[in-house]
Protein backbone atom coordinates (compact mmCIF):
# COMPACT_ATOMS: atom_id res chain seq x y z
CA UNK A 1 0.00 0.00 0.00
CA UNK A 2 2.75 2.26 0.51
CA UNK A 3 4.80 1.75 -2.42
CA UNK A 4 1.08 2.22 -4.03
CA UNK A 5 1.02 5.88 -2.17
CA UNK A 6 4.33 6.53 -3.01
CA UNK A 7 4.25 6.00 -6.65
CA UNK A 8 0.75 7.74 -6.83
CA UNK A 9 2.07 10.92 -4.76
CA UNK A 10 -0.77 10.37 -2.50
CA UNK A 11 -0.31 12.42 0.54
CA UNK A 12 -1.26 12.54 4.10
CA UNK A 13 -4.09 14.50 3.69
CA UNK A 14 -5.87 12.01 1.80
CA UNK A 15 -4.91 9.24 4.31
CA UNK A 16 -6.10 11.04 7.36
CA UNK A 17 -9.39 11.40 5.66
CA UNK A 18 -9.53 7.93 4.54
CA UNK A 19 -8.57 7.35 8.36
CA UNK A 20 -11.66 9.64 9.47
CA UNK A 21 -13.78 7.56 7.12
CA UNK A 22 -12.19 4.07 8.70
CA UNK A 23 -13.24 5.16 12.22
CA UNK A 24 -16.24 5.86 11.66
CA UNK A 25 -17.58 3.11 9.96
CA UNK A 26 -15.67 1.04 12.74
CA UNK A 27 -17.92 2.49 15.07
CA UNK A 28 -20.90 1.47 13.25
CA UNK A 29 -19.76 -1.88 13.03
CA UNK A 30 -19.29 -2.11 17.19
CA UNK A 31 -22.57 0.31 17.53
CA UNK A 32 -25.11 -1.63 15.26
CA UNK A 33 -24.37 -5.42 16.30
CA UNK A 34 -25.27 -4.14 19.77
CA UNK A 35 -28.45 -2.53 18.68
CA UNK A 36 -29.23 -5.71 17.31
CA UNK A 37 -28.27 -7.92 20.66
CA UNK A 38 -30.65 -5.41 22.34
CA UNK A 39 -33.29 -5.76 20.15
CA UNK A 40 -32.88 -9.82 20.57
CA UNK A 41 -32.53 -9.64 24.03
CA UNK A 42 -35.86 -7.13 24.75
CA UNK A 43 -37.72 -9.63 22.52
CA UNK A 44 -36.53 -12.87 24.25
CA UNK A 45 -37.80 -14.34 27.48
CA UNK A 46 -34.09 -14.62 28.83
CA UNK A 47 -30.98 -14.50 28.04
CA UNK A 48 -29.12 -17.62 27.60
CA UNK A 49 -25.91 -18.64 27.18
CA UNK A 50 -26.13 -20.07 23.74
CA UNK A 51 -27.36 -16.36 22.61
CA UNK A 52 -24.37 -14.87 24.20
CA UNK A 53 -21.97 -17.32 22.25
CA UNK A 54 -23.97 -15.99 18.71
CA UNK A 55 -23.77 -12.86 18.83
CA UNK A 56 -19.79 -13.10 19.82
CA UNK A 57 -19.29 -15.04 16.82
CA UNK A 58 -21.19 -12.77 14.44
CA UNK A 59 -19.49 -9.62 16.31
CA UNK A 60 -16.53 -11.57 14.53
CA UNK A 61 -17.14 -11.68 11.62
CA UNK A 62 -18.84 -8.18 11.12
CA UNK A 63 -15.50 -7.41 12.46
CA UNK A 64 -13.77 -9.58 9.70
CA UNK A 65 -16.08 -8.18 7.00
CA UNK A 66 -15.14 -4.52 8.08
CA UNK A 67 -11.34 -5.51 7.72
CA UNK A 68 -12.12 -6.80 3.72
CA UNK A 69 -14.10 -3.91 2.77
CA UNK A 70 -11.35 -1.35 4.22
CA UNK A 71 -8.63 -3.20 2.59
CA UNK A 72 -10.66 -3.30 -0.66
CA UNK A 73 -11.59 0.59 -0.14
CA UNK A 74 -8.23 1.83 -0.10
CA UNK A 75 -7.43 0.04 -3.19
CA UNK A 76 -11.00 1.86 -4.89
CA UNK A 77 -8.73 5.05 -3.97
CA UNK A 78 -6.03 4.48 -5.50
CA UNK A 79 -7.67 3.66 -8.64
CA UNK A 80 -9.77 6.40 -8.20
CA UNK A 81 -6.76 8.85 -7.89
CA UNK A 82 -5.14 7.10 -11.15
CA UNK A 83 -8.25 7.65 -13.27
CA UNK A 84 -8.02 11.01 -12.01
CA UNK A 85 -4.76 11.68 -13.49
CA UNK A 86 -5.79 10.20 -16.80
CA UNK A 87 -9.56 12.09 -16.51
CA UNK A 88 -7.26 15.55 -16.23
CA UNK A 89 -4.50 14.51 -18.93
CA UNK A 90 -7.29 13.36 -21.61
CA UNK A 91 -9.98 16.23 -20.99
CA UNK A 92 -8.16 19.01 -19.47
CA UNK A 93 -4.76 19.55 -20.92
CA UNK A 94 -5.72 21.83 -23.50
CA UNK A 95 -8.45 24.09 -21.52
CA UNK A 96 -11.01 22.11 -22.81
CA UNK A 97 -13.99 20.44 -21.09
CA UNK A 98 -13.77 19.21 -18.37
CA UNK A 99 -14.75 15.66 -17.99
CA UNK A 100 -13.86 15.06 -14.17
CA UNK A 101 -14.29 17.60 -11.80
CA UNK A 102 -13.53 18.94 -8.55
CA UNK A 103 -14.56 21.38 -5.73
CA UNK A 104 -12.38 24.23 -4.53
CA UNK A 105 -12.42 22.71 -1.49
CA UNK A 106 -11.34 19.51 -2.49
CA UNK A 107 -8.57 21.22 -4.70
CA UNK A 108 -6.64 22.85 -1.78
CA UNK A 109 -6.99 19.56 0.55
CA UNK A 110 -5.42 17.70 -2.44
CA UNK A 111 -1.83 19.14 -2.65
CA UNK A 112 -0.31 16.86 -5.15
CA UNK A 113 0.67 17.69 -9.21
CA UNK A 114 -2.77 16.33 -10.30
CA UNK A 115 -1.38 16.60 -13.97
CA UNK A 116 0.36 14.27 -12.98
CA UNK A 117 1.10 12.74 -16.87
CA UNK A 118 2.59 16.19 -17.86
CA UNK A 119 2.37 17.39 -21.25
CA UNK A 120 2.48 15.20 -24.42
CA UNK A 121 5.98 14.29 -25.96
CA UNK A 122 7.95 11.48 -27.04
CA UNK A 123 10.08 11.05 -24.01
CA UNK A 124 7.00 11.09 -21.08
CA UNK A 125 6.69 7.94 -19.38
CA UNK A 126 4.28 8.71 -17.04
CA UNK A 127 1.28 6.71 -18.10
CA UNK A 128 4.01 3.71 -17.85
CA UNK A 129 4.09 4.63 -14.26
CA UNK A 130 0.69 4.21 -13.85
CA UNK A 131 0.67 1.31 -15.09
CA UNK A 132 3.02 0.21 -12.90
CA UNK A 133 0.72 1.50 -10.38
CA UNK A 134 -2.27 -1.04 -11.55
CA UNK A 135 -0.32 -3.47 -11.59
CA UNK A 136 0.72 -3.42 -7.76
CA UNK A 137 -3.15 -2.35 -7.01
CA UNK A 138 -3.75 -5.91 -8.83
CA UNK A 139 -1.38 -7.59 -7.05
CA UNK A 140 -2.39 -6.39 -3.63
CA UNK A 141 -6.02 -7.13 -4.49
CA UNK A 142 -5.31 -11.03 -4.97
CA UNK A 143 -3.35 -10.99 -2.13
CA UNK A 144 -6.81 -9.99 -0.34
CA UNK A 145 -8.67 -12.16 -2.33
CA UNK A 146 -6.20 -15.07 -0.89
CA UNK A 147 -6.40 -14.29 2.18
CA UNK A 148 -10.16 -14.06 2.64
CA UNK A 149 -11.28 -16.68 0.59
CA UNK A 150 -11.80 -18.59 3.56
CA UNK A 151 -13.66 -15.68 5.31
CA UNK A 152 -16.21 -15.00 2.17
CA UNK A 153 -16.90 -18.81 1.94
CA UNK A 154 -18.04 -19.43 5.23
CA UNK A 155 -19.97 -16.12 5.37
CA UNK A 156 -21.94 -17.24 2.58
CA UNK A 157 -22.73 -20.67 3.90
CA UNK A 158 -23.48 -19.50 7.22
CA UNK A 159 -25.69 -16.67 5.73
CA UNK A 160 -27.38 -19.20 3.71
CA UNK A 161 -28.27 -21.81 6.25
CA UNK A 162 -29.36 -18.95 8.75
CA UNK A 163 -31.49 -17.71 6.30
CA UNK A 164 -33.05 -20.82 5.79
CA UNK A 165 -33.25 -22.00 9.20
CA UNK A 166 -35.15 -18.06 10.44
CA UNK A 167 -37.89 -18.77 7.39
CA UNK A 168 -38.73 -22.68 8.75
CA UNK A 169 -38.54 -21.10 12.06
CA UNK A 170 -40.88 -17.65 11.24
CA UNK A 171 -43.41 -20.03 9.39
CA UNK A 172 -43.94 -21.54 12.98
CA UNK A 173 -44.01 -18.38 14.66
CA UNK A 174 -46.18 -16.63 12.32
CA UNK A 175 -49.10 -19.72 13.51
CA UNK A 176 -48.56 -18.40 17.00
CA UNK A 177 -50.26 -15.31 17.81
CA UNK A 178 -48.28 -15.31 20.91
CA UNK A 179 -45.04 -15.42 19.34
CA UNK A 180 -44.65 -11.97 17.94
CA UNK A 181 -41.83 -10.50 19.42
CA UNK A 182 -39.76 -14.28 18.29
CA UNK A 183 -40.59 -13.19 14.53
CA UNK A 184 -39.66 -9.50 14.94
CA UNK A 185 -36.27 -11.20 16.36
CA UNK A 186 -35.81 -13.93 13.38
CA UNK A 187 -36.88 -11.29 11.07
CA UNK A 188 -33.95 -8.26 12.16
CA UNK A 189 -31.68 -11.56 11.99
CA UNK A 190 -32.24 -12.40 8.30
CA UNK A 191 -31.98 -8.60 7.51
CA UNK A 192 -28.44 -8.29 9.54
CA UNK A 193 -27.29 -11.24 7.82
CA UNK A 194 -28.25 -10.54 4.00
CA UNK A 195 -26.48 -7.24 4.89
CA UNK A 196 -23.04 -8.72 5.72
CA UNK A 197 -23.33 -10.35 2.12
CA UNK A 198 -24.39 -7.01 0.52
CA UNK A 199 -22.05 -4.86 1.86
CA UNK A 200 -19.02 -7.10 0.70
CA UNK A 201 -20.49 -7.61 -2.50
CA UNK A 202 -21.32 -3.72 -2.70
CA UNK A 203 -17.55 -3.08 -2.26
CA UNK A 204 -16.57 -5.72 -4.67
CA UNK A 205 -18.89 -4.73 -7.56
CA UNK A 206 -17.34 -1.16 -6.83
CA UNK A 207 -13.79 -1.67 -7.41
CA UNK A 208 -14.70 -3.52 -10.63
CA UNK A 209 -16.76 -0.25 -11.53
CA UNK A 210 -13.33 1.62 -11.08
CA UNK A 211 -11.53 -0.46 -13.42
CA UNK A 212 -14.15 -0.05 -16.14
CA UNK A 213 -13.59 3.83 -15.48
CA UNK A 214 -9.75 3.30 -15.99
CA UNK A 215 -9.71 0.83 -18.69
CA UNK A 216 -12.38 3.61 -20.59
CA UNK A 217 -10.05 6.15 -19.83
CA UNK A 218 -6.72 3.99 -21.33
CA UNK A 219 -8.62 3.44 -24.35
CA UNK A 220 -9.32 7.22 -24.89
CA UNK A 221 -5.79 7.36 -25.28
CA UNK A 222 -5.51 4.79 -27.44
CA UNK A 223 -7.41 6.33 -29.91
CA UNK A 224 -6.21 9.39 -30.08
CA UNK A 225 -4.09 8.94 -33.14
CA UNK A 226 -2.83 13.04 -32.33
CA UNK A 227 -1.12 11.58 -29.47
CA UNK A 228 2.94 10.12 -30.32
CA UNK A 229 3.34 6.44 -30.40
CA UNK A 230 5.43 6.06 -27.55
CA UNK A 231 2.64 7.41 -25.68
CA UNK A 232 0.10 4.85 -27.30
CA UNK A 233 2.31 2.36 -27.09
CA UNK A 234 2.52 2.99 -23.54
CA UNK A 235 -1.14 3.19 -23.39
CA UNK A 236 -1.79 -0.26 -24.70
CA UNK A 237 0.56 -1.77 -22.32
CA UNK A 238 -1.84 -0.32 -20.05
CA UNK A 239 -4.65 -2.08 -21.54
CA UNK A 240 -3.02 -5.30 -21.44
CA UNK A 241 -2.36 -5.32 -17.86
CA UNK A 242 -6.14 -4.29 -17.43
CA UNK A 243 -7.38 -7.39 -18.90
CA UNK A 244 -4.52 -9.20 -16.81
CA UNK A 245 -5.88 -7.57 -13.31
CA UNK A 246 -9.81 -8.47 -13.58
CA UNK A 247 -9.65 -6.85 -9.95
CA UNK A 248 -12.72 -9.57 -8.99
CA UNK A 249 -13.05 -11.01 -6.10
CA UNK A 250 -13.70 -14.80 -5.99
CA UNK A 251 -14.57 -17.08 -3.79
CA UNK A 252 -11.79 -20.00 -4.18
CA UNK A 253 -12.13 -19.25 -8.21
CA UNK A 254 -15.96 -20.87 -7.71
CA UNK A 255 -17.93 -17.50 -7.12
CA UNK A 256 -17.33 -14.15 -8.00
CA UNK A 257 -18.31 -11.51 -5.34
CA UNK A 258 -20.48 -9.07 -7.41
CA UNK A 259 -24.00 -7.90 -7.56
CA UNK A 260 -25.69 -10.62 -10.03
CA UNK A 261 -23.96 -13.07 -6.82
CA UNK A 262 -26.18 -10.94 -4.21
CA UNK A 263 -29.17 -11.28 -6.60
CA UNK A 264 -28.98 -14.99 -6.80
CA UNK A 265 -28.66 -15.39 -3.03
CA UNK A 266 -31.77 -13.37 -2.65
CA UNK A 267 -33.56 -15.97 -6.13
CA UNK A 268 -31.96 -18.91 -3.88
CA UNK A 269 -33.34 -17.82 -0.48
CA UNK A 270 -36.91 -16.99 -2.18
CA UNK A 271 -36.96 -20.45 -3.83
CA UNK A 272 -36.63 -22.35 -0.55
CA UNK A 273 -39.12 -20.34 1.25
CA UNK A 274 -41.67 -21.26 -1.35
CA UNK A 275 -40.74 -25.32 -1.02
CA UNK A 276 -40.84 -24.93 2.76
CA UNK A 277 -44.13 -23.22 2.49
CA UNK A 278 -45.70 -25.77 0.56
CA UNK A 279 -43.96 -28.38 3.02
CA UNK A 280 -45.31 -26.94 6.02
CA UNK A 281 -49.10 -27.27 4.68
CA UNK A 282 -48.48 -31.24 5.39
CA UNK A 283 -46.66 -31.16 8.79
Amino acid sequence: MAKIDEKLNINMIEHSLTKKRAIIYLILCTVCPFIFCFINTVTQDDLNFTTLVAFSIYYGRVLETFVFCLLIGLLIVKLKVINDYLSVFIYNKDGGKKWFTMSRKETSKRKVNINYIGSVSYENVKIRELAKAYCMIGETCEAVNCVFNFQILMTLMSTFMVIVLTIWSSIYYFRNDDSSYALIRIIVWCAVETFLIGTLCCFSEYILIKRNCTKFLVNEIIMNYDLPSTMRVQAKAFMELIDVWPLYISVFDMLRLDIKLMLKFISVATTYLIVIIQISHFM
